[in-house]
């Protein structure tokens, strides 16, 4: 409790101590505590009313030679409700991974600083670490919404995730993704280029292309689902005259177009029109969509 002492001034009798009580009425018909101060505040550091979620009720009376006065009764209507730090989240409800970035979501903490969850949380602290420790912290965001999205991560590596929630106390605790057991979410990217190999006339009409998966696939161990190539007499392939999609659980498929030697990859294209020089390019896709 901090109060502004009386002003001294000149000729006028001293004032010589001040008196904060604390009650559980704005009425005062019992005062639970009663402290005595002349520095201007006093910092109650135990009372049976210092429980969370209690509301109370605190006055000030000034006292000279004559004894105390009346007391000046702080925001009588409502009180002061006694308040901790907020629990952890609940749980962290999902880590989805995006192209650089991971989207977390979370639920508000059980009990917000007063024993229920009437206390408004103020803002919800998201950061990542790529220790379990989080001895070090990659990245940090606050928001008082129960999703964040933490963007420009490296693909390939693994972040541990927490979050904490806070009051007008402060932050409390936080919940980490897969509690005791702390679970890393990776970080990935759309697949780099594959790289064409070769193209050549297979059957009348018809064009064979080699082509070889990209060396990035979008994060260690992130599959490549599917390739779509292109043909088309553009080469800004503004209007694209064939496009053949290879999904990658169908490779390899023998005794059809779709082969593998290695890493080397061919699909024929067929139906094309004679004469025409085509331009081919070919896009590798992952979870995240098109490289």
């Amino acid at each position: 409790v901090r109060y502004v002492p009386v002003p001294v001034v000149a000729g006028s009798v001293a004032i010589s101590s001040y008196k904060i009580e604390f009650s559980l009425t704005p009425t005062f018909t019992k005062v639970e505590t009663s402290i005595e101060s002349n520095d201007g505040g006093v910092f109650v550091q135990q009372s049976p009313l210092l429980t969370v979620g209690r509301y109370f009720y605190t006055r000030v009376s000034a006292a000279n030679t004559l004894g105390y006065g009346p007391p000046r009764i702080f925001n009588e209507l409502a009180g002061v409700r006694v308040l901790d730090v907020p629990w952890p989240p609940q749980t962290i409800v999902s880590a989805t991974q995006g192209d650089r970035s991971i989207t977390v979501s979370y639920t508000t903490p059980t009990d917000t600083g007063g024993g229920n969850q009437e206390e408004p949380i103020q803002k919800f602290r998201l950061e990542l670490s790529t220790s379990t420790t989080f001895d070090t912290i990659e990245f940090v965001s606050e928001s008082p919404l129960t999703t964040q999205t933490m963007t420009g991560l490296t693909p390939g590596v693994y972040y541990f995730i927490r979050v904490f929630a806070s009051n007008v106390v402060g932050y409390g605790p936080p919940f980490t993704l897969g509690g005791l057991q702390a679970l890393p979410v990776q970080a990935i990217t759309t697949p780099s280029a594959p790289s064409v190999l070769d193209a050549y006339v297979s059957a009348p009409l018809a064009i064979t292309v080699a082509y070889k998966p990209p060396e990035q696939p979008g994060g260690l161990g992130v599959e490549i689902l599917s390739y779509k190539i292109e043909l088309d007499d553009d080469s800004g392939f503004h209007h694209v005259d064939a496009t053949v999609e290879v999904f990658s659980r169908d490779l390899p498929l023998e005794g059809k177009h779709e082969l593998t030697y290695g890493t080397r990859l061919l699909k024929t294209v067929s139906g094309l029109t004679k004469g025409v020089i085509y331009h081919i390019r070919v896009t590798a896709y992952n979870s995240l969509g098109a490289g």
